[in-house]
């Protein structure tokens, strides 16, 4: 079977006979490289705060179209910008420009079928051309010089009007025989709150449908069914070299009716973005996320989150704590807890923690993982009435610095304590006065 040359007969049928066998665009070639290890996804880029995210993938059988961003609101900013590429089966050929700029891409990671999938920071291309957008869509030209399936671009936006949230972007290339991440909440998250957030999309190439109905990813979620019908061109077209799909910009996150089934007739029964708000309880806090691929011939390479609160996926670090407010002159103790790519406890492993600002800023601490993966700092705040920042960082597998979500701690004086908090601790005294004074009868 062939990959490529017959793109303007495909437009005509949905399937041809080449060589005896009938040819179906997005299945795999023939010699291909099923035997795949499992590569799976690893965190490329996560960010804690008021955040949004706006994600879309695009591909074209033309060598120039566009790929899209969504501004929320006027006062947001672009933070970061990343650029994906996912090259049809075989190819190195990673040519691109994004708005007329040649793209040299930071690193790759192997497909399910060989080299490669590819990553860019493109912050210093979006980030002046999207921040003196109006609100809305900005469409931003793509040049494809050759050999690619589509592209991803995510763009993370600074936004005050947003809810506190995690976004984590992760890539590589899921193993078609199966494949699974993992991620942990720093608090679990009530599904039946309003404000609840927990979204994952996917990008995904060699991805077709219609004819090829039968491609398609299964992603189970804690061990439940999220989905059946990971598949298709929806943000490219029915052809070897724009099979792309990306849950993104024109998508919801509303689920697939029946997470076993499909649909032959609408190529959005699943569009690669989805809520895991129905797959967890209130006290959910690690998930695993596993991928099948039955027609062994899908490329995942992307998958991303946003989610209320801080997490970690994959290998990562999360720093909790207790309490966010304290007295000053007191001590208080906040929490790192490291995990690796399968979700386990990362142990023996040094991590320093750091007051980056606020009234204590400079204080530091080093502390060792125990067997449960956490590590413990304590420091006293003496710095007076304000506000501190306290991360952590440790060198990961990669031996590269990865630090955890920032925390707020609130210092306060005993005269900053609300005339309520005052009467609670009244009553609490009273109450453990009255019991002394009763055992002692």
């Amino acid at each position: 079977m062939k990959k490529v040359g017959l793109f303007l007969f495909a437009i005509m049928l949905s399937s041809v006979v080449v060589f005896g066998q009938e040819y179906i665009w997005g299945l795999a070639p023939e010699g291909g490289n099923r035997g795949v290890t499992a590569n799976g996804l690893t965190q490329l880029y996560s960010v804690t705060g008021k955040y949004t995210i706006s994600a879309d993938g695009t591909g074209s059988l033309s060598s120039a179209y566009v790929v899209d961003v969504l501004k929320p609101n006027a006062g947001a900013t672009v933070h970061k910008a990343i650029l994906l590429g996912a090259p049809v089966w075989g190819s190195s050929n990673a040519c691109t420009q994004l708005n007329g700029n040649p793209i040299t891409w930071d690193g790759s990671s192997s497909s399910a079928w060989g080299c490669c999938n590819y990553h860019a920071d493109v912050t210093s291309i979006v980030a002046p051309i999207v921040n003196a957008a109006a609100p809305g869509i900005t469409s931003i030209p793509v040049i494809d010089c050759g050999g690619m399936d589509g592209h991803a671009l995510l763009v993370v936006f600074a936004d005050p009007l947003a809810q506190q949230k995690t976004i984590v972007v992760m890539f590589g290339g899921l193993s078609t025989t199966g494949d699974n991440f993992s991620l942990s909440l720093a608090e679990a998250i009530d599904p039946s709150d309003p404000d609840a957030l927990f979204d994952m999309g996917l990008g995904i190439s060699y991805s077709a449908y219609g004819p090829s109905g039968g491609q398609r990813s299964i992603v189970d979620v804690n061990g439940q069914r999220l989905t059946s019908s990971a598949n298709g061109e929806d943000d490219g077209s029915l052809a070897n070299g724009a099979l792309i799909t990306v849950g993104g910009i024109g998508d919801v996150n509303t689920n697939p009716p029946d997470p076993f089934g499909s649909s032959s007739s609408d190529i959005r029964y699943d569009d690669e973005l989805y809520s895991l708000l129905p797959l967890i309880t209130n006290s959910t806090t690690d998930i695993l996320v596993n991928t099948l691929n039955p027609s062994n011939d899908d490329n995942i390479f992307l998958a991303y989150f946003a989610i209320s609160g801080a997490a970690i996926i994959g290998e990562g670090i999360l720093l909790t704590q207790e309490a966010d407010t304290n007295f000053v002159g007191t001590d208080h103790t906040v929490t790192a807890h490291l995990q690796d790519d399968e979700g386990d406890p990362l142990s023996g492993i040094t991590v320093t923690f750091t007051v980056i600002s606020g009234p204590n800023q400079g204080e530091t601490g080093n502390a060792v993982t125990n067997a449960e993966g956490h590590a413990y700092f304590t420091y006293t705040g003496n710095g007076g009435v304000g506000i501190d920042e306290i991360e952590a960082c440790f060198i990961n597998s990669q031996q590269q610095e990865e630090c955890s979500n920032i925390l707020e701690k609130v210092w306060i004086t005993g005269e900053d304590v609300p005339l309520s908090n005052w009467a609670i601790f009244i009553g609490i005294a009273l109450i453990i006065g009255f019991a002394i004074f009763r055992f002692r009868r």
